[in-house]
């Protein structure tokens, strides 16, 4: 550039903006997209965002649950008898409940959820088997994390056969919150609970605060045979085929359970002739894992396992496997003359290892403190198979016992 020439002003840079005018400016941009979701919702199709999922199936009866983006109307269109009944659903708000009846046993019925005249779901339910009839079942539990090894042990169980699961409790980390429920509980089972009845019992993080079990209580429907003086659907038993099984809500006070649920419990098992007697609650009564075996259950709920012939009793709250041998009065003792213990923890929530061999009881027959794995039990007659399985279908144990004859 020559002495002669004009000197080359800099273009002058802009002005950064002052902090209380960018916030200004995302304030003003939230308020208005949530003007315009509240305009434009109301628009759009209602759509099904949870379930479908089967609840308190019997011989004869059957619900499906099922939530929706907004409130909508609700219809399924299912096929009885070769007929196709279109049932309108119960709402309150975004969740949908219809009770079907009058079906016959161990039948398979095809459902199709209609929202607001739209198809939003099709599947097959069954109902329960009568007494004589083998089946399975699928036990397990601390789960609901939403991590990817929950979706993977999902999967694998959705290859195997099963008549109903039962969950040990912890479905939902960390508060048992509903809005969790989606990611951590529905989107991961998504399969399995369009198809097969879901049973589940209060863990310690469902049952805290802020909902103390109101959310969980809120999703699930249960039967309300429970011990009188406590809220229905926290403790309840149902049948299939030939076992009756009693879910326990573990959380309550050893008081309240030598004073509520030891008598209830004592009437449940007395009042039937099962064959197969199981019972599922969240705290292990033994263990050989982070957690101490559970005075509470051993005084208040020992004695009536063993008086009332219960044969298998699954529990979780320790993230790992764990089998025992024959137990009563906390003493090993032959097949068929005691209770078995299974902690069956390990559906997702992490992994607690079991103490080393050396510090295990005598009683201590199987375990795994390494692996995601979810329990399997099948039973034909008098006979029981308990497999317990890991990712990618690994055995890590197989106990077989037959039941005598008396």
């Amino acid at each position: 550039m020559s002495d002669s020439d004009p000197a080359e002003i800099p273009a002058e840079l802009p002005k950064p903006l002052h902090p209380r005018k960018v916030l200004l400016r995302c304030i003003l941009f939230v308020f208005v997209a949530a003007a315009a979701y509240s305009i434009v919702t109301p628009l759009l199709p209602a759509r099904l965002t949870d379930g479908p999922m089967i609840q308190n199936v019997t011989t004869d009866a059957a619900s499906i649950i099922w939530y929706t983006s907004r409130n909508a109307i609700g219809q399924v269109a299912v096929t009885i008898a070769g007929q196709t009944r279109l049932l309108p659903s119960a709402n309150e708000d975004t969740r949908h409940r219809l009770r079907l009846t009058g079906l016959s046993p161990a039948t398979a019925y095809t459902y199709e959820i209609r929202v607001n005249g739209r198809t939003a779901h099709q599947g097959t339910l069954t109902t329960g088997k009568p007494r004589g009839a083998r089946f399975s079942f699928i036990v397990f539990g601390d789960s609901g994390r939403g991590r990817v090894e929950q979706y993977n042990l999902a999967a694998e169980m959705s290859k195997l056969e099963a008549d109903f699961i039962l969950h040990t409790g912890d479905v939902v980390y960390g508060a048992g919150q509903r809005r969790d429920y989606p990611q951590r509980f529905f989107r991961p089972y998504a399969d399995m609970l369009a198809r097969t009845c879901f049973w589940p019992s209060l863990g310690n993080h469902d049952a805290g605060e802020p909902s103390f079990g109101g959310d969980y209580l809120g999703v699930f429907e249960l039967p309300e045979n429970g011990p009188p003086g406590l809220q229905p659907e926290r403790n309840y038993w149902f049948d299939f085929a030939d076992a009756r099984i009693a879910i326990i809500d573990s959380n309550l006070t050893q008081d309240e359970l030598a004073g509520q649920v030891a008598p209830w419990l004592t009437d449940v098992f007395a009042d039937s002739q099962a064959r197969w007697r199981f019972v599922v609650m969240h705290h292990p009564a033994y263990t050989s894992g982070k957690y101490e075996p559970d005075q509470r259950i051993i005084s208040a709920l020992s004695p009536i396992f063993e008086q009332s012939a219960v044969d298998i009793v699954f529990a979780g709250h320790d993230h790992n496997y764990q089998r025992t041998k024959p137990l009563r009065d906390g003493q090993q003792t032959a097949e068929g003359e005691g209770v078995v213990y299974v902690v069956t923890g390990a559906g997702g929530g992490g992994i607690y290892p079991l103490k080393p061999p050396d510090q295990r009881p005598g009683y201590f027959a199987a375990g795994d403190g390494e692996n995601y794995s979810f329990t399997h039990v099948t039973i034909d007659g008098d006979t029981l198979i308990l497999r317990q399985i890991a990712l990618g279908g690994d055995e890590l144990d197989r106990w077989q016992y037959t039941k005598p004859a008396d």
